[in-house]
Protein backbone atom coordinates (compact mmCIF):
# COMPACT_ATOMS: atom_id res chain seq x y z
CA UNK A 1 0.00 0.00 0.00
CA UNK A 2 1.21 3.48 -0.80
CA UNK A 3 0.58 6.50 1.31
CA UNK A 4 0.06 9.89 -0.26
CA UNK A 5 0.00 13.24 1.42
CA UNK A 6 -0.20 16.92 0.65
CA UNK A 7 0.77 20.05 2.46
CA UNK A 8 1.62 23.70 2.06
CA UNK A 9 5.10 24.84 3.01
CA UNK A 10 5.48 27.88 5.20
CA UNK A 11 7.23 29.84 2.43
CA UNK A 12 4.64 29.12 -0.28
CA UNK A 13 4.14 32.24 -2.39
CA UNK A 14 0.39 31.65 -2.61
CA UNK A 15 -0.75 29.48 0.30
CA UNK A 16 -4.45 30.20 -0.23
CA UNK A 17 -4.40 28.76 -3.75
CA UNK A 18 -2.21 25.87 -2.62
CA UNK A 19 -4.84 24.98 -0.03
CA UNK A 20 -7.59 25.33 -2.63
CA UNK A 21 -5.69 22.93 -4.89
CA UNK A 22 -5.41 20.36 -2.10
CA UNK A 23 -9.12 20.76 -1.40
CA UNK A 24 -9.82 20.19 -5.10
CA UNK A 25 -7.63 17.05 -5.17
CA UNK A 26 -9.67 15.62 -2.30
CA UNK A 27 -13.03 16.49 -3.84
CA UNK A 28 -15.32 13.74 -5.10
CA UNK A 29 -14.91 14.89 -8.72
CA UNK A 30 -11.12 14.85 -8.63
CA UNK A 31 -10.97 11.55 -6.74
CA UNK A 32 -13.12 9.85 -9.38
CA UNK A 33 -10.66 10.93 -12.08
CA UNK A 34 -7.51 10.18 -10.05
CA UNK A 35 -8.67 6.81 -8.75
CA UNK A 36 -10.06 5.62 -12.09
CA UNK A 37 -7.08 6.73 -14.17
CA UNK A 38 -4.50 5.23 -11.80
CA UNK A 39 -6.38 2.14 -10.60
CA UNK A 40 -6.01 3.40 -7.07
CA UNK A 41 -8.27 3.34 -4.06
CA UNK A 42 -9.96 6.74 -3.64
CA UNK A 43 -9.07 8.62 -0.47
CA UNK A 44 -12.57 10.06 -0.18
CA UNK A 45 -15.08 7.69 1.43
CA UNK A 46 -17.96 8.89 -0.75
CA UNK A 47 -16.14 7.85 -3.95
CA UNK A 48 -16.57 4.16 -4.70
CA UNK A 49 -13.65 2.28 -6.25
CA UNK A 50 -14.06 1.05 -9.83
CA UNK A 51 -12.11 -1.08 -12.28
CA UNK A 52 -9.64 -3.67 -10.95
CA UNK A 53 -9.56 -2.04 -7.53
CA UNK A 54 -13.31 -2.60 -7.06
CA UNK A 55 -12.51 -6.14 -5.91
CA UNK A 56 -11.07 -4.53 -2.78
CA UNK A 57 -14.12 -2.35 -2.11
CA UNK A 58 -14.47 -3.85 1.36
CA UNK A 59 -11.00 -2.58 2.31
CA UNK A 60 -10.94 -1.06 5.77
CA UNK A 61 -8.07 1.12 6.98
CA UNK A 62 -6.11 -0.20 9.94
CA UNK A 63 -6.59 2.94 11.98
CA UNK A 64 -2.84 3.47 12.37
CA UNK A 65 -2.06 7.17 12.57
CA UNK A 66 0.33 7.88 9.66
CA UNK A 67 1.99 10.62 11.71
CA UNK A 68 3.85 7.80 13.47
CA UNK A 69 5.64 7.01 10.21
CA UNK A 70 7.27 10.42 10.14
CA UNK A 71 8.11 10.34 13.83
CA UNK A 72 9.88 6.99 13.39
CA UNK A 73 11.39 7.62 9.92
CA UNK A 74 14.98 8.25 11.08
CA UNK A 75 15.00 5.16 13.31
CA UNK A 76 13.45 3.00 10.56
CA UNK A 77 16.06 4.21 8.06
CA UNK A 78 18.88 3.38 10.49
CA UNK A 79 17.51 -0.15 10.98
CA UNK A 80 17.13 -0.56 7.22
CA UNK A 81 20.72 0.61 6.65
CA UNK A 82 22.09 -1.62 9.43
CA UNK A 83 20.33 -4.61 7.84
CA UNK A 84 22.24 -3.92 4.62
CA UNK A 85 19.19 -3.36 2.48
CA UNK A 86 19.94 -1.91 -0.96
Amino acid sequence: MNLSGAGVVKTAPNPENALRFIEFLTSDAAQVVLADSNNEYPVVATVKPTGPIAAYADFRPSGVNAEIFGINAARATAIYDRAGMP
